[in-house]
């Protein structure tokens, strides 16, 4: 079963991406893809969501998701465990992604150079 959760910053999700699985906004709406013991439902399981508060590390270690993050400027990554393309930094559980993002810790040269130029 695929399960991957993509995040969405600044930007509006294209129309594909609401054909292509579940659209999530809340922590509610995740719960009614899992079911009371924590199991998926049948078949694959794609969020894609603008909720930031889904990046985070108990999707990846806990829920067993894909995290796919699509910044407003540059291309979308993926944020794994272990060494990550983005960072020179090793990624773990215990780590707190969604801070890690905001502070520009994934942020590409590409990305770098945009926002030195304002």
């Amino acid at each position: 079963m695929k399960k991957e959760l993509h995040v969405w910053f600044g930007i509006n999700m294209p129309r594909w991406s609401r054909l292509d699985g579940d659209v999530i906004e809340s922590y509610y709406g995740l719960c009614r893809v899992l079911n009371n013991k924590g199991q998926y439902r049948e078949g694959d399981v794609i969020i894609h969501t603008r909720n930031i508060i889904f990046a985070n590390s108990r999707m990846i270690d806990k829920y067993g998701f894909r995290l796919f993050i699509h910044p407003s400027i540059g291309d979308m990554f993926e944020i794994t465990f272990g060494k990550c393309a983005n960072t020179s930094r090793e990624i773990g559980p215990h780590h707190d992604i969604l801070k890690l993002l905001l502070s520009g810790e994934f942020d590409t040269d590409e990305c770098q150079v945009i926002t030195e130029d304002f």
